[in-house]
């Protein structure tokens, strides 16, 4: 449990633990602020395409390879990073960082769902969410560190590393958890790829419980992409205080994930999915009234901020495990889709919320709260089916 959790929080770290050298990196490659912040945008972007890629390969050669083929692009692209000179090319080459990032959310997870059960698998998304805190807490407080004492390269040294020590951990310790098949040629791995992403999608109730996910996900990574100007530029705090805030949410994300499985031991992960939406829609469309209609302060939006992003833990937790239910059989190429969708989705709307920022709370505040409404909305036609159950 422990590697996977490092191997899935892998992500989160790529994109934590830079988030202090924005205004750093704005300077070096003088540029604006948010022309880094489409940084973020695009390491969504490549997240999604690199799972499309190679998920149905993960299905048929196995799960090692593909996690090893990921990494390995995580590590060239990284290094590129480093000796960028400018945006344009960090652009370019985080999204290959996150092209190689792809084949870790979607292979990762997968191996889960070989070993477990949906009710099991619900639990160890929890346990797995619970362990990787770590990495919104550590990652933004160490960026600081690395920057009080470096350049901002020295943050991808760091990541450079970490992934190099994963490679070394996961060859020892991770066993394959999905033979591969007797038929591994390119041609019917890419033929058939696009036969298994129109199964998924062809069975309804579980595209519906994605979109939902999807519309939900949307304020986590407007957050993600707009953190850093919120705490730093909009409310003037410093590095370290950011980092302290944005890690701070850790401890209201671990008792949500605790209370989660303590739910499952009396509701189905879908129950909890369903209710956990209008706590989400109840958060954010307070957050937005605070925000744009009075003098928010500082620590009323981190914790708003903070129960949010908590909320927002078990609806993924619950909607992953729940969603892929439903495919028994091609659960790497479902994660694909689960995973792509939530990050190509995403990735537009942080490429939306960075081009054609104002300024303010607005633009954050006001995609979010139309995305989740949308997923309040959706999730009554899915409660339907569950009383029908």
């Amino acid at each position: 449990m422990l590697l996977l959790s490092a191997l899935i929080a892998i992500a989160p770290f790529s994109i934590d633990v830079y988030m202090p050298a924005f205004g750093d990196m704005a300077s070096f490659y003088k540029t604006d602020y948010h022309s880094i912040e489409l940084s973020v945008a695009a390491f969504f972007f490549g997240s999604a395409c690199g799972q499309l890629v190679l998920a149905p390969f993960s299905d048929r050669i196995g799960r090692r390879p593909v996690l090893f083929f990921g990494l390995s692009i995580f590590l060239i692209a990284t290094v590129l990073i480093i000796v960028s000179q400018t945006v344009e090319q960090l652009l370019i080459f985080r999204f290959f960082q996150a092209v190689g990032c792809g084949s870790i959310s979607v292979t990762a997870p997968s191996v889960v769902r070989d070993c477990f059960n949906e009710q099991d698998t619900a639990k160890m998304f929890s346990l797995i969410a619970t362990v990787m805190m770590a990495a919104p807490f550590m990652a933004p407080l160490l960026g600081a560190v690395l920057l009080h004492y470096f350049a901002w390269q020295s943050i991808f040294w760091f990541l450079l590393i970490y992934a190099s020590l994963i490679i070394v951990l996961m060859y020892y310790k991770l066993p394959e958890t999905r033979p591969k098949t007797e038929d591994v040629k390119l041609s019917r791995i890419v033929t058939q790829s696009f036969g298994r992403y129109k199964n998924v999608f062809q069975n309804k109730e579980a595209v519906s419980y994605l979109a939902c996910i999807v519309l939900c996900s949307v304020w986590f990574v407007l957050f993600l992409t707009d953190a850093s100007f919120i705490y730093m530029e909009y409310f003037k705090a410093s590095k370290f205080l950011f980092a302290l805030l944005f890690g701070g949410a850790v401890v209201v994300v671990i008792f949500a994930n605790f209370l989660n499985i303590y739910l499952l031991r009396t509701h189905t992960a879908r129950q909890i999915l369903l209710a956990a939406v209008r706590v989400e829609l109840f958060l954010v469309a307070v957050t937005f009234i605070y925000a744009n209609f009075f003098t928010a302060e500082l620590w009323g939006i981190f914790i708003l901020f903070a129960c949010t992003q908590g909320c927002l833990h078990v609806i993924t937790a619950n909607g992953f495990a729940s969603f892929l239910a439903y495919y028994s059989e091609n659960t790497g190429t479902a994660s694909a889709i689960f995973g792509s969708s939530r990050f190509g989705f995403g990735g537009l709307c942080a490429y939306l919320l960075a081009t054609f920022h104002d300024g303010s709370l607005l633009p954050f505040t006001g995609i979010s709260l139309v995305a989740v409404f949308l997923a309040f909305i959706l999730s009554f036609k899915l409660n339907l089916n569950l009383v029908d159950e």
